[in-house]
């Protein structure tokens, strides 16, 4: 089997450099036994596929084309570990929507992202990933070699489970929320 993680979605602005570079590390040093791959769904620009091949990691990257929304979140719900990337800013103001969906699929999150900011801090308190700071490529090269080794030894869902972030983010949590909203603007 492999380990894999996907990033869906366009990068945009944001840059996948310091993800590429502990990527990298965590190959050539932890030299993993199993096969590990990256897929970048739905960006296929030639900038990323560029950086890719020059930082040598074309056997591990794939970057597949635009797809649905429903074939994007189908192939990230195979994934060993989702991944999200922010842009950078001092402090992670942003809750991105691909967040959001990722907890949806149950799969553990890597999130390269400001700290302070507002997923470390959901990562942190409710569990169901690491969020790494954005500007360093050792704090991914970590998180990639922790994450690995709790999927060699068949424990990563349970040690980064969802569960806390699914019920965080559930229809039924966020119609209560509204209704307290509500119920309080009513008064």
């Amino acid at each position: 089997s492999h380990f894999t993680i996907c990033h869906t979605g366009g990068l945009g602005f944001r840059e996948p450099t310091v993800f590429l570079k502990g990527l990298k590390r965590f190959v050539i040093e932890s030299k993993p036994s199993k096969n590990v791959k990256m897929y970048f769904v739905g960006d296929d620009s030639q900038h990323l596929a560029a950086k890719v091949k020059a930082m040598g990691l074309a056997h591990i990257v794939a970057i597949d084309g635009v797809k649905t929304y429903d074939q994007s979140m189908s192939i990230a719900a195979q994934a060993s570990i989702l991944l999200v990337i922010e842009a950078p800013s001092e402090e992670g103001i942003f809750l991105p929507s691909k967040f959001v969906d990722f907890v949806q699929t149950g799969r553990p999150i890597l999130a390269v992202s400001p700290i302070p900011g507002t997923l470390h801090d959901f990562l942190t308190y409710y569990g169901g990933g690491i969020a790494v700071d954005n500007k360093s490529s050792d704090d991914v090269f970590a998180a990639i070699n922790k994450l690995y080794a709790e999927w060699a030894k068949g424990t990563l869902e349970t040690n980064y489970s969802t569960n806390k972030l699914f019920s965080f983010f559930s229809a039924d949590y966020v119609v209560t929320i509204y209704a307290q909203i509500f119920a309080k603007l009513a008064l």
